[in-house]
């Protein structure tokens, strides 16, 4: 059980390819472009799912989260994949690890919500038997009287009704979690229109007209929290209240989020990333940087990807700062200016207990206008570093086995 607050940094870049198609918008599956600044949002959602898969499908870990096809062809649902666990909260965590890192919300089983129906119900009926006992009591010959007393218990009545309304789902908050990620310069949104080999109808003689979008570059910062009071205090006594009787301490604690688990999800962070190579995904990670603090410690620096800007290294004419960044192409083109996140990590070094980092060889950090190894950097400030390159391996060996 994790016992450690930690923040995230992930950087990643995309080519040719649309990050995360807004649903929302009037053209099918456009970015999700954010018009006050020409930068381009990718949900948190959509990291989620690049991870979940890259546990799933290479490391084999369950997911609750996933497709599953049923035998009838349709798809599972989250309450048919919940009473497949017969609504177990502990066997749910104890096998998925999405759950773990990242909560869920879940449907309330069909007899829970019976019992609280029929609990529901009894109450009304006690609640409606002692208002009338105390409408009769009032009554003192004046008909108004009664009836002014009996239209005010129709309404509490109602309003009684309204306030017990039963809950049909249950959050459990997960203790990582992510913000939306956001590219660090304005993008450039290219149409592409083709056609399929397939036509769309029958009897048609030629291929279906497709339309895509796509930004030719992009580099994304996503910041995370893992919040370890989620852990310690929410999930332990929510299990323990669950499981009263039934489960040890020592039980529940071996189903909730584990260090292995969170190496794990850095791990199919960053290679579920460098593996998603698709039609609409092209992308690369960059840098991984994990601040952990020392345990007991509440403060922390927070919002790590705004502690960093980009500078434009390649050769550009173009006065204006949008329509140049809009013509970044590579990673070769830009630099992380890092002066503003150094001066917190240093402000913040006493409450830290490590730093965890990868880096991509074709990411270059700035300090003072200048290349910087950070992790020397940070080595220079006494505070101790660990690469994650490191503690991926021995995933990654068990990968290739």
């Amino acid at each position: 059980m994790i016992k450690n607050r930690s923040e995230i940094l992930f950087i990643y870049d995309v080519r040719d390819c649309n990050p995360n198609g807004d649903p929302g918008s009037d053209e099918p599956n456009y970015p999700r472009i954010d018009e006050s600044d020409g930068k381009c949002w990718v949900s948190d959602l959509r990291l989620k799912r690049t991870i979940r898969d890259y546990l799933h499908n290479y490391l084999g870990e369950e997911i609750f989260f996933r497709e599953i096809l049923l035998p009838d062809g349709t798809l599972g649902t989250r309450e048919s994949i919940w009473d497949a666990y017969n609504g177990n909260l502990f066997d749910v965590l104890k096998s998925c690890i999405d759950i773990r890192c990242f909560g869920g919300v879940f449907p309330l089983s069909k007899k829970k919500e019976a019992k609280d129906d029929k609990d529901k119900k009894t109450k009304a009926k006690k609640k409606e038997k002692e208002q009338q006992i105390e409408s009769k009591s009032l009554f003192n010959g004046d008909n108004e009287i009664f009836e002014t007393t009996e239209n005010a218990t129709e309404e509490k009545e109602a309003s009684a009704a309204i306030a017990v309304q039963p809950k049909t789902n249950f959050h459990l908050t997960g203790p990582i979690q992510f913000a939306w990620g956001k590219t660090y310069h304005a993008v450039e949104v290219i149409r592409h229109e083709g056609t399929s080999v397939l036509p769309s109808k029958e009897n048609k003689m030629q291929g279906t007209i497709t339309t895509s979008y796509k930004i030719p570059y992009g580099l994304i910062g996503f910041y995370g929290v893992v919040n370890e009071n989620i852990v310690v205090k929410e999930h332990f006594r929510i299990l323990k209240s669950y499981f009263s009787g039934q489960k040890t301490d020592e039980e529940i604690v071996s189903v909730l989020l584990s260090q292995k688990d969170l190496d794990k999800m850095l791990f199919s962070l960053w290679f579920g990333t460098k593996t998603l190579k698709t039609t609409s995904k092209m992308q690369s990670p960059r840098l991984l940087i994990q601040i952990v603090y020392h345990e007991g410690n509440l403060d922390f620096i927070g919002d790590l990807d705004r502690k960093i800007t980009i500078k434009i290294t390649s050769p550009t004419y173009i006065a204006n700062r949008i329509d140049a960044e809009r013509k970044i192409r590579n990673i070769s083109d830009v630099a992380l200016q890092m002066d503003k996140l150094l001066y917190f990590i240093d402000t913040y070094a006493p409450l830290i207990k490590e730093i965890r980092l990868i880096q991509d060889k074709e990411c270059v950090c700035l300090y003072c206008d200048e290349p910087v190894d950070i992790s020397e950097y940070f080595k220079s400030k006494s505070i101790a570093v660990i690469n994650l390159g490191d503690i991926f391996s021995q995933f990654s060996q068990k990968n290739s086995n």
